[in-house]
Parts: structure tokens; C-alpha cells; sequence
């Protein structure tokens, strides 16, 4: 039974191989493999920029710790994420307000996320604060904070 179940793999094999060596299959796996090459080099650059911010900065290691304690804390169930507190979309991301607090997370879609990123920006030149703040998010009641 065992050999014909050795012979069966090694059939199986030898298909495989003639199988890759048709010119789809290796158009197919060219790319496959380009595209594998750019991201990872995309994403390694990333990580590592992102390991120097937190090296090097004082506020970027407290960012980095108030992410990953809330990360934790919503796989293990002890901050439960919530519809964006804007506009109801249910994919929402976590926004911190204060980084020594990481379990007071604001849940907010990606668009108001951007959107309450903007409002904290410095004003233009000619610009007083009150006209760089959009008023769309500013009509609508204060978010809720959720915490432990």
C-alpha cells in the first residue's frame, strides 16, 4: 500500500513539474514574484521608519505603547470597539486624545479620523484658527470616550 501511495506522489510530482514549465504558469510565478519583491520592500522600509520614530522620540514610544495596549486590550475583550461616533460607519479606528491614557479610545471611521487630524493642524499665513476648522464634525455633539 505504501508504494503505491510513494509512486502516486511521485507522479503527482513529476506532473507538477512539467506543469511549471508551461509559459503561463511561468508568466503566472514572474508575476507573482514581482509583485511579493515591491511590497515587502514597501512594507520593510515602512516598519523600519516607523521603529526609528519610536526609537528615537520620546512621544513616538508613548504612541507606540498607547496603540498596542489598546490593540490588546480589544483582543482580549476589554475595550470593545464601537460604530464611528461621527457618522455610525461600523469599521472604525482607534483615536487617542491622551497617550498617557491608552485604554480612552475615541472609535472613528477613517474618514472622520482624517477629518478630526486636519482640525488639529497649524493655520495658513493669512488664516485665523476658526477658518481652518472644518464645521462639519464641529456641529455634532462631543464624542463619547470609552474606557475600562
Amino acid at each position: 500500500m505504501t508504494k503505491r501511495i510513494n509512486e502516486t506522489i511521485e507522479e503527482y510530482k513529476a506532473r507538477e513539474r512539467l506543469r511549471n514549465l508551461l509559459p503561463k504558469r511561468k508568466a503566472m510565478r514572474r508575476r507573482a514574484e514581482k509583485k511579493y519583491r515591491q511590497t515587502s520592500k514597501k512594507d520593510k522600509l515602512r516598519r523600519y521608519i516607523y521603529k526609528q520614530k519610536i526609537k528615537t522620540t520620546p512621544i513616538g514610544y508613548q504612541k507606540y505603547t498607547a496603540r498596542r495596549l489598546a490593540q490588546i486590550a480589544v483582543l482580549k475583550g476589554l475595550l470593545i470597539k464601537s460604530p464611528c461616533q461621527y457618522c455610525g460607519i461600523p469599521k472604525t479606528e482607534g483615536h487617542h486624545n491622551d497617550y498617557n491614557k491608552p485604554l480612552e479610545v475615541i472609535w472613528l471611521c477613517s474618514k472622520c479620523h482624517q477629518k478630526l487630524h486636519q482640525d488639529f493642524k497649524a493655520p495658513k499665513k493669512n488664516e485665523t484658527c476658526l477658518e481652518t476648522i472644518p464645521h462639519e464634525l464641529g456641529d455634532r455633539e462631543q464624542p463619547i470616550i470609552t474606557t475600562l
